[in-house]
């Protein structure tokens, strides 16, 4: 399925609390980034890999985004010494879209 991403856009309380501002709103500019594209050339399931990398003497956030379908892999580096390493999903829902951890925590409840 391919989509546009040219609608509201979400996140999660876990990207909100884990992905520093900074980051976010680097993301949210290559998702707008895509809105701009033919849908033909956009999966509706974008994959931001977070990495912290040290750069000579600077921590760096290194940001790859890809997608599957048609295969497109994008990585940037830029000094921030508040890195994460994290892997974030942004899927797009036709109505919306939506950011999220990958790996989110789970919770247990005793019913």
């Amino acid at each position: 399925m391919k989509m546009s991403f040219n609608n509201p856009g979400y996140i999660t309380t876990g990207f909100n609390t884990e992905v520093p501002l900074l980051v976010q709103l680097y993301m949210i500019a290559e998702i707008e980034a895509l809105s701009e594209l033919d849908s033909d050339k956009v999966d509706y399931f974008q994959v931001f890999r977070l990495k912290r990398k040290l750069i000579g003497s600077e921590i760096h956030q290194e940001i790859t985004i890809e997608q599957e379908n048609p295969p497109r892999q994008h990585t940037t580096y830029f000094p921030f010494s508040d890195a994460v390493n994290c892997t974030v999903f942004c899927i797009d829902a036709e109505e919306y879209h939506t950011y999220m951890l990958s790996d989110a925590p789970t919770h247990k409840y005793n019913i």
